[in-house]
């Protein structure tokens, strides 16, 4: 799984900021994590994400999850129930 980075911070609430302990400077957009096949894009290691930045983006990433599964189901329902 890879998130983007990016250097403008909007101050959005699925944003993790990278501070001063990473040589990647910017902001995490956890709201757009991919899976992706990194050897096929010929990606290339920097450096690895401090345990701290990761649990902050895999929580926001689960709670995005859970609330479009919720939605989903949601929907669902209404749609079997309206066909009903």
């Amino acid at each position: 799984m890879v998130c983007p980075i990016t250097n403008t911070d909007k101050s959005h609430p699925f944003h993790v900021n990278l501070d001063d302990s990473t040589s990647v400077k910017g902001v995490i957009l956890a709201d757009q994590a991919k899976m992706l096949n990194v050897r096929a894009r010929d990606a290339r290691f920097v450096e690895k994400c401090l345990e701290y930045i990761w649990m902050e983006a895999i929580e926001i990433i689960k709670n995005f999850l859970l609330k479009r599964l919720l939605q989903n189901r949601l929907n669902l329902l209404y749609i079997v129930y309206v066909n009903y």
